[in-house]
């Protein structure tokens, strides 16, 4: 080889290096090809940006990015974004003793395994017969010797279940009303009285009521209401017609012609007036209320 045919096949080569380097927009522009590439913003929605299948470049603004709602599929997974909502889900139970298993659930969206709140934990054993219908545990002991046990529920039942002596399993569990047994009345005030209410299961609470009274004893606690204090009253007696002296007990009243009306009004110190009774003719009346109106038909009415 030459020392001429040397010197330009090195400057050649050297072309080629330099334009190995460059980038290929230095030559010709990419024709985009965009796919969305989805991240998850929530559980309502995701975002998207475009980007190029060939040359990775990523692209923003009207068209190429956003955020759209989930694509839920049947088992709750978003085929765009991957998010998964756990709404399709698969308990898995495992032995764990005679009276327990423990489980956690499987998500068929995402195959995700669930063991939060509520989609894991401990539980007694289900039992059909001597197997669990749950776990497939099978009880061996024959549970000759048990008892009856009750578990506090809710507010209104309890659980009742049989407890083998013997192995300490508890079976055949149901769910009934609580069975009260209820305390004596206590007076608690001047208008009520209150009781406690136990079962078995070990709730309790109290009730509180009003007083029944027969008379002034309640007949539910025995409670006996409060005598009024006695009063000592000064009554007086006026009338709106011309009168003689009417005292506590009454008086003359006159009128030159008949018939004649007055109204006699009654009033006392330390109590009210609730009626009035007098005579007339030789007939006792009455009349509630602190004042009443007499007419006088002729002379002997005045008696």
């Amino acid at each position: 080889m030459t020392k001429r045919f040397s010197k330009i096949l090195s400057a050649f080569l050297s072309v080629l290096m330099v334009m190995s380097i460059l980038p290929v927009s230095a030559f010709a522009a990419c024709s985009h090809s965009y796919t969305k590439v989805y991240t998850m913003e929530n559980a309502n929605m995701h975002s998207y940006k475009s980007k190029c299948t060939k040359c990775g470049t990523v692209t923003e603004g009207w068209g190429y990015s956003g955020w759209l709602d989930h694509d839920f599929n049947s088992n709750g997974k978003c085929t765009a974004c991957g998010y998964c909502k756990h709404s399709n889900t698969k308990t898995v139970y495992s032995y764990e003793n005679g009276n327990m298993h423990s489980y956690y659930a499987t998500c068929y969206g995402c195959g995700s395994k669930l063991d939060g709140y509520g989609y894991a934990g401990w539980s007694n054993h289900s039992f059909s017969g001597n197997t669990c219908s749950q776990c497939g545990y099978t009880k061996s002991c024959s549970h000759s010797d048990s008892r009856t046990v009750y578990t506090d529920y809710s507010t209104s039942q309890h659980k009742v279940a049989s407890k083998c002596r013997d192995c300490g399993i508890t079976y055949n569990t149901t769910t009934e009303s609580h069975s009260w047994d209820y305390g004596d009345w206590e007076s608690i005030s001047s208008s009520k009285h209150e009781r406690t209410k136990s079962c078995d299961c070990g709730r309790s609470s109290t009730e509180t009521k009003s007083h029944s009274f027969s008379g002034s004893i309640c007949s539910g606690c025995g409670y006996r209401k409060e005598e009024p204090p006695a009063v000592t009253a000064s009554v007086s007696l006026s009338a709106s017609s011309s009168a003689g002296s009417l005292g506590s007990a009454g008086g003359e009243i006159s009128s030159e012609s008949v018939p004649a009306s007055y109204t006699v009004t009654a009033s006392a110190s330390g109590c009210s007036v609730t009626k009035i009774s007098y005579v007339k003719d030789g007939t006792v009346y009455t009349s509630y209320g602190s004042s009443v109106t007499i007419t006088a038909n002729s002379e002997k009415d005045f008696t």
